[in-house]
């Protein structure tokens, strides 16, 4: 949304007015790595009751405190496939988040970059929370490993229509 309305944030009213409209209650905006002005926009239009559902922001940097409207939930960590990150950072990054009671969100569509997260996973630690994004591309052999370790697996269906089969 933002490359459409480059320099100014968006508004929020007429978006969420029609989201409400539809009975649709809450939003997720999974942007990764949003900074402290979108998380300031989107709290002073919650506060206004501009958009009129819920907005839970993953991107957020920072743990969001509570207030009516507006949440943080697991923190978004992106792992790249074509740029696989070193693993002490990625462990880092998860402890960093456990420390202040937040769970993390991982995201990442290939064997090789769910290998590094399960591996950051086990160095650092599973709290209750944590999720492995789009699980639908996950091969068959670590769905047992996850549930056993108490990661919720996440799908995105759409993902299976682009991609295929990739092998799992």
């Amino acid at each position: 949304m933002r490359s459409a309305v480059p320099g100014s944030p968006p508004r929020l009213d007429e978006l969420g007015g029609a989201l409400s409209q539809h009975g649709i209650t809450a939003v997720t905006d999974a942007t990764p790595q949003v900074g402290r002005d979108y998380v300031e926009h989107v709290r002073r239009s919650v506060a206004t009751g501009a958009p009129p559902v819920g907005v839970c922001l993953l991107g957020a940097a920072e743990a969001i405190p509570p207030g009516p409207g507006l949440s943080h939930g697991p923190a978004k960590i992106l792992i790249p496939e074509s740029d696989l990150p070193e693993l002490g950072p990625l462990v880092d990054a998860i402890a960093s988040h456990h420390a202040v009671n937040r769970s993390v969100s991982i995201h990442c569509v290939s064997e090789e970059a769910y290998l590094l997260a399960g591996a950051a996973w086990r160095e650092a630690g599973v709290r209750p929370g944590d999720r492995f994004e789009h699980g639908a591309l996950l091969p068959a052999y670590v769905l047992d490993e996850l549930a056993a370790e108490g990661i919720t697996i996440v799908t995105q269906p759409g993902f299976l229509a682009d991609r295929g089969d990739v092998g799992s």
